[in-house]
């Protein structure tokens, strides 16, 4: 759902953030992950994030 929303933010140079709940990330957030300032996860061992984009993890734990 936050896919064509976040594309559309890259294209007016909005910037944004991604946020991950689970320990391995999504096709949407790892497609979107150069474009965003920050990826929020729940948990620190997030897999599928390749090293160049660890800088912009942040674990902040589950959103309530």
């Amino acid at each position: 759902m936050s896919l064509p929303v976040c594309i559309a933010a890259k294209i007016l140079r909005i910037k944004f953030i991604i946020y991950e709940n689970n320990l391995i990330i999504g096709k949407a957030n790892k497609y979107l992950l150069p474009f965003a300032e920050k990826i929020f996860v729940s948990c620190s061992e997030l897999e599928g994030v390749s090293e160049k984009y660890k800088k912009k993890v942040c674990e902040i734990g589950n959103i309530i």
